[in-house]
């Protein structure tokens, strides 16, 4: 390098340290690389660590149900079976045995990877897997513990039945010859004996069966406090991941209404108006946005202090539910930050508006000069008054140059902030003309005064020159005149003459040039006219000029208004379109209170007419005597007397009822002529006082994911109570997905649930409520995920083509029957329950099945009153199930008549709550009988 001044020595360090810069940074990279590597391979060892486990934990879960029952074989001989229990025994133990030398395996490989150095983020997962491996061991190790406990004890007992059974028959097989009276006492005395140790035998061997027994019954009391610990883990971590998804729904929410926020800003951006006073709008509009966010403020705030509480609760949520809000504060940062820019900037944009209207002010004002200055150009005949009018424009410029140049500049630097480019091009261009026109007319005016200048120094000078001449004539005549007086006297009279001759001859000349002095001067106000009617028609010019571009500003503005407008009707439309699918659910929600407030309606009608008719009712016939004559095969006629007496709701609903069954009164059909003989009496009771309370409250039900399930309760109230029924303190009232039901007859409260799913998990709670006050019941609803469907077989599912017809109505005592007719490949098997109780094979009930015409039928030979309930009949096959149901009523029968024949039946259906009896003796032979059914 021929440089002179290059530090040679200074410019080799910093390429040195350059160098060595970029040789550090190179081993961080590598370094970084190897540790990423390192901790890839170790997660991804681990998961398959924990792979395998997962694999192991189900070999010894599929390992378990073989071992149990402990006998899943046909075999009855001792022998068999302790064979049978040996080679089980070792496939357990070969079995066990393979399961913890993989377990060893993946012990070793753990303790490799921590000697290798683990990273400080794979510790907790290395824990986590040493954690599980150490529990699959030891429920290994306690499998097989307690199975080689059993089997001993059970094989134990094999031999000692298998050594029974030899004794016994060694005993017998062995014929002992009689010989005489003596040797039949002595071969009765050993048979005792041996008898008598036999039966000893058999009591031990009990004694070993009880023992079995009993360790049969620790392992399955062991079963349930485990299956209990991980039922109670599965529940709380099924709430804890309900309140992180609830979490992650709200953060959803409120990350959408922030992001929202924040593309409604960015929409904004640009839209400022285009004047000061539309500025202002946008700027009050967007004010009055910027509060309503207050809202979302508050909204966030809470979410934070409940995702601290969530954290309150469940500490190993911290790290998620601190990183997800630590995320949500930034991002409202960065709105507030995006708000406060969009603040800056329509302040910018007024500010700017501002400045345009200024400029364009003094851009009008300048441009008036202008023409000013343009038309005094057009006139100019002195240079005094030329420059006058340089210095008026010189003084136009600097006065107002560079005030309109800085503000043009910073109006380009606030459209830049504001639009991202300058708009004021246009702007600026016209002004910058506008200066160098001035400065053009300065540059002409000069020039107009330099020529006026020089011409009036060659007329000076010209007038100068004439009266040098002048001087110079009249010397020469005064010469002359001295030399030629005499001459001069001599000729006087000629010259005299020749004088006034020239004298004429001047004058004439004189009045020659007055006339075309006056020419010229006529020439010229007939040029300042015509410059005048220029300057007139330049002036129109420029206002049609000026005219013609307000026109075009107007068009322009008028086509961005009818833009702005057509973008206005699309968002009406829009809008409009919302508000009518609004309007469609509110009708939909209207029509659903109206059919809630309907069916409240009728609720509380069938209370008021409930009431009237228990103000109207007595209690009537306190004691009936009743005189039967009972007619049996083979007896006398005999006479029976008994008493009838009202039973009172209130004490009905008291006794104890059996759980989620309707009581029914139930009576036996017998052959009975009934004379009847009464006398009634009526004792007006009171209205029964209010009263509520559940006889039969909710219990916890778990079903699996898919299923349906039933809860049921039986509440007791005067008057009827209204039933809520609530899903974690929220009402599911019009829900679709959960049905409720009231009879109130019964006081049955059912909430159905056709198709479950695990977000279904959840405490239920039904609340009665009547004038005695409020009543509730609580149950815990648990769903289960499903296990993997199997493989769907070859075939069609199920179907019922004809269903059983609801709505079934009965005669007690008469038979009945349902019919319907259900497809299906392979032929499905049916089942009818009555209830939620099978009933096949029951003698009450025939049933039949057809698989040719696939009708199944269900007859009942002679109706009860306690066979009103559902019925269903459910077909099922390797394809799947399906099933039909309808309520069948019962009417009740009652007979009364004449002597010796049977009256007319009056019927009733059983929801009746009371019955009045009220009889009169018309004579000795004749009864009259009425029957009032409340």
């Amino acid at each position: 390098v021929g440089d002179a001044y290059l530090q040679k020595t200074r410019a080799a360090q910093c390429v040195e340290r350059t160098l060595a810069e970029f040789a550090d940074r190179q081993s961080a990279v590598s370094n970084e690389w190897e540790s990423w590597n390192s901790r890839r391979r170790t997660e991804t060892t681990l998961k398959q660590i924990m792979a395998a486990n997962m694999e192991t934990l189900a070999v010894a879960s599929k390992l378990e149900e073989q071992l149990y029952p402990l006998f899943s074989t046909a075999l009855d001989n001792p022998a068999d079976l302790i064979e049978f229990i040996g080679r089980k025994r070792t496939q357990l133990q070969q079995d066990v045995q393979a399961a913890e030398a993989d377990l060893t395996q993946r012990f070793d490989t753990i303790a490799q990877l921590e000697a290798a150095g683990a990273d400080p983020g794979t510790e907790q997962d290395m824990v986590a897997v040493k954690n599980n491996l150490n529990s699959i061991k030891t429920k290994l190790h306690t499998l097989g513990a307690d199975f080689g406990e059993l089997s001993d004890a059970t094989e134990h007992f094999l031999r000692s039945i298998l050594q029974c059974r030899d004794s016994i028959r060694e005993y017998f097989g062995t014929k002992q010859t009689v010989t005489g009276p003596g040797s039949v006492e002595a071969i009765a005395e050993g048979y005792e004996q041996f008898k008598q140790a036999t039966m000893e035998y058999f009591r031990g061997l009990l004694q070993q069966s009880e023992q079995i027994i009993e360790r049969i019954i620790t392992l399955l009391e062991n079963l349930r406090t485990y299956f209990e610990s991980q039922t109670e883990s599965e529940n709380c971590e099924l709430k804890k991941q309900h309140s992180v998804l609830a979490f992650d729904r709200e953060l959803g929410e409120v990350r959408a209404a922030i992001r929202a926020e924040a593309e409604r800003l960015e929409r904004t951006r640009g839209q400022y108006g285009e004047s000061v006073a539309e500025a202002q709008s946008v700027r009050v509009a967007f004010e009055e946005r910027a509060t309503i966010l207050q809202e979302l403020e508050r909204r966030i705030d809470a979410f934070i202090s409940s995702g601290t509480e969530l954290v309150r609760q469940y500490p190993e949520t911290s790290p998620y539910i601190e990183s997800e809000t630590h995320k949500l504060r930034n991002e409202w940062t960065d709105l507030l930050r995006k708000l406060e820019e969009h603040r800056q900037l329509h302040t910018i944009a007024i500010e700017y508006f501002e400045l345009i209207t200024i400029i364009e002010e003094h851009y009008r004002t300048l441009n008036a000069e202008l023409i000013n200055a343009n038309n005094k150009l057009t006139i100019l005949n002195n240079a005094d008054v030329a420059n006058d009018l340089v210095a008026q424009v010189d003084n136009m410029i600097r006065t107002h140059e560079t005030s309109q140049l800085d503000a043009l500049k910073k109006i380009a630097n606030l459209s830049t902030q504001l639009y991202g480019c300058d708009k004021t091009v246009t702007l600026y261009t016209e002004n910058t003309k506008l200066f160098q026109t001035f400065y053009k007319i300065k540059t002409e005016v000069y020039e107009r005064s330099k020529e006026l200048g020089e011409e009036q120094t060659r007329r000076e000078e010209q007038q100068r020159q004439e009266q040098l001449q002048r001087e110079q004539e009249q010397q020469r005549q005064e010469q002359l005149k001295r030399e030629q007086e005499e001459r001069q006297r001599q000729e006087q009279l000629k010259r005299e003459q020749e004088e006034q001759q020239r004298l004429a001859q001047l004058q004439r000349e004189q009045e020659q040039e007055q006339q075309r002095l006056e020419q010229m001067q006529r020439e010229q106000e007939q040029e300042q006219e015509r410059l005048a009617q220029l300057q007139r028609e330049q002036e129109q010019e420029q206002q049609r000029l000026e005219q013609l571009k307000r026109e075009q500003e107007e068009e322009q503005q008028r086509l961005e208004q009818l833009k702005r407008e057509q973008e206005q009707e699309q968002q009406r439309l829009e809008q409009l379109k919302q508000e009518q699918e609004q309007e469609q659910l509110r009708l939909e929600q209207l029509k659903r209170e109206q059919e809630q407030e309907q069916l409240r309606m009728e609720q509380l009608q069938r209370e008021k007419e409930l009431a009237m008719q228990q103000q109207q009712e007595a209690t009537i016939v306190e004691d009936v005597q009743i005189t039967t004559t009972t007619s049996h095969a083979g007896l006398p006629h005999q006479q029976q007397s008994f008493d009838v007496q009202t039973i009172d709701e209130e004490q009905y609903l008291q006794e104890p009822q059996v759980p989620l069954v309707i009581q029914t009164v139930e009576e036996q059909v017998h052959e009975q002529i009934h004379e009847v003989v009464t006398t009634t009496s009526t004792l007006a009771t009171a209205q029964p006082e209010a009263s509520l309370r559940f006889i039969q409250p909710l219990s916890d039900v778990c079903v699996q994911e898919g299923q349906r399930v039933r809860l049921q309760c039986v509440v007791a109230g005067v008057p009827d109570p209204m039933i809520e029924w609530y899903k974690n303190g929220i009402s599911v009232q019009g829900n679709p997905d959960y049905r409720t039901s009231f009879d109130p007859a019964s006081g049955v409260c059912t909430l159905m649930i056709d198709e479950t799913v695990t977000a279904d998990s959840a405490d239920i709670l039904c609340r009665a409520a009547n004038e005695a006050g409020i009543a509730d019941t609580t149950a815990r609803l648990l769903v289960t995920e499903a296990p993997p469907p199997p493989p769907k077989p070859a075939g069609t599912a199920p179907t019922f083509a004809m269903r059983l017809l609801d709505g079934g109505v009965a005669q007690e005592g008469q038979p009945f029957q349902y019919d319907c007719v259900v497809t299906g490949q392979p032929t499905p098997t049916v089942h009818w329950y009555k209830g939620e109780q099978c009933v096949d094979g029951s003698p009450d009930y025939r049933q039949s099945y057809e698989p040719a015409s696939g009708v199944a039928s269900l007859r009942i030979e002679q109706v009860y009153l306690e066979d009103q309930t559902h019925y269903t009949c459910r077909a099922v096959n390797d394809c799947g199930s399906d099933e039909t149901s309808a309520f069948l009523t019962v009417k009740r029968k009652y007979r009364f008549g004449e002597e010796g024949g049977g009256g007319d039946p009056i019927d009733s259906p059983i929801g009746a709550q009371s019955w009045t009896i009220s009889c009169s003796v018309a004579d000795n032979n004749n009864l009259v009988a009425a029957v009032d059914g409340a």
